[in-house]
């Protein structure tokens, strides 16, 4: 049994230095533009963000993973094709359209899309 003692002191110790270093990572992150603006009109979907805005060199949209409304992740795009800025939470999507905020399962699709 002795020997579990300083696995347990180890896994306590690097479940702290993760723990600690997460919030310092999200806090060097931010929402601009019109990442910014979705967010702040769905903040509690939306979350947090993990990392800057990047983009997709294939079709040069714009992404941003966020905690999202449980912790288990979303995902925001800005897609050049039709430059509306959207927000997913891989079961429903919301998207700052031609009629303001609205939202819809990702199965589905607006009449304009």
């Amino acid at each position: 049994m002795r020997p579990l003692v300083p696995l347990t002191v180890l896994f306590s110790f690097i479940f702290s230095l993760v723990a600690a270093s997460a919030p310092a990572e999200r806090a060097n992150c931010q929402f601009v533009l019109g990442f910014k603006a979705l967010h702040d009109k769905i903040p509690t979907i939306v979350g947090d963000c993990l990392v800057d805005e990047h983009h997709n060199l294939q079709n040069e949209d714009g992404l941003q993973e966020t905690i999202g409304p449980t912790g288990h992740g979303g995902l925001l795009v800005w897609r050049k094709a039709d430059n509306w800025t959207a927000f997913t939470d891989g079961n429903r999507t919301w998207i700052n359209g031609p009629f303001g905020l609205e939202s819809r399962f990702n199965a589905q699709r607006f009449l304009w899309e």
